[in-house]
């Protein structure tokens, strides 16, 4: 590995710093921090004249939104058709596995570099154009300055379905120490509407019913609390009673109280869940109940920040009227799958 990271050192012209993480003061990292997006350029062939912008986003991959195909194509392409096929090409995304192992402050990684595929107008046809990669393409993250390096080196090409290799002189790509980008990110970003459907299952049994979910002051507001089978464990299998009680209580509300967390590469913010039992008042037979739900979250709900969508999930455990305990009743799970805020 130290080999391959002096390579790299060298390929990025000393841009960063590749010296040994011998200060104790440097806090250590993980590889989450290395997630995000970084909006950079790459230099071709070290033409450190001539650079490509490219953004490189990395999560549980390394993701390339458009690779840069052009020196490719004028080296497969004659000068005749060069043109048509340059203005032929589309945006290919490049998205390669990683392995990352973190040396203090800094995160080394390899790519498993597989192939590329695009379509290029050669002439009057369209071909197709694989081109495979050196695999001791290598990477580097600087946790002092959340910089993002690494380079591709593309070997060898075929053009069209029989896979013919043609005359392909190595092309290097470096992606130059690029900072990441950082959103100001807080645990009130989580704050906000969103209108969804929550899903709640008994046993076999699956409903789902519409429902606000307002976050603000460290609770998710629910404003129609799903009440069908909590209600049936308090009349039995009588649909009829089940409607009458449900549309007695029209809608419940809870609030499910959390404490937000900003996840280190802030990305998410996950929430942590206290819940406190539902309790509400019914008449069943004339005669009023006091009905009290016992509510456990052990998941985490978790708020993405990129796409500002909100999950969660939890489940009504046991039941209990006036004061006693249902004995037969089987608990519910409720989930509220990704929503966006509105």
């Amino acid at each position: 590995m130290k080999k391959l990271l002096g390579i790299l050192c060298m390929m990025a012209f000393a841009l960063t710093s590749c010296s040994s993480d011998d200060d104790n003061n440097i806090p250590a990292i993980n590889v989450n921090q290395m997630k995000g997006d970084y909006n950079g350029e790459m230099v071709i062939n070290k033409n450190k004249e001539e650079k490509t912008a490219v953004s490189v986003n990395v999560d549980e991959k390394l993701n390339i939104a458009a690779f840069p195909l052009e020196d490719i194509v004028k080296a497969l392409v004659d000068e005749g058709n060069l043109e048509a096929a340059l203005e032929s090409l589309e945006a290919t995304p490049y998205t390669s596995e990683y392995n990352a192992v973190v040396n203090g402050s800094k995160i080394n990684f390899t790519l498993a570099a597989p192939s590329l595929t695009f379509d290029v107008l050669i002439g009057e046809k369209v071909e197709k154009v694989e081109v495979t990669f050196a695999k001791e393409a290598i990477g580097l993250f600087d946790g002092r300055d959340n910089t993002l390096t690494f380079g591709l080196k593309a070997e060898n090409a075929t053009i069209g379905t029989t896979r013919e290799e043609v005359a392909f002189e190595a092309i290097e790509y470096l992606f130059l120490p690029t900072k990441k980008v950082i959103v100001n990110v807080t645990e009130k970003d989580v704050e906000g509407t969103y209108n969804g459907e929550i899903t709640s299952k008994q046993g076999e049994t699956e409903l789902k019913q519409a429902s606000a979910v307002v976050a603000k002051d460290n609770a998710l507001a629910i404003d129609n609390f799903p009440m069908t089978e909590i209600v049936a464990a308090l009349v039995g299998d009588d649909k009829t009673k089940v409607e009458e009680i449900l549309k007695e209580l029209d809608k419940v509300s809870y609030n499910l109280n959390y404490k937000a967390v900003v996840a280190d590469n802030k990305d998410k913010i996950e929430l942590n869940f206290e819940p406190k039992a539902l309790s509400f008042k019914v008449t069943i037979d004339e005669v009023e109940k006091e009905v009290v739900v016992t509510i456990k979250a052990e998941d985490k709900g978790v708020y993405t920040v990129k796409e500002s969508t909100l999950a969660f999930n939890f489940v009504a455990d046991k039941v209990s009227v006036n004061k006693e305990e249902l004995a037969d009743f089987t608990a519910v799970e409720y989930s509220f799958p990704a929503v966006a805020k509105k």
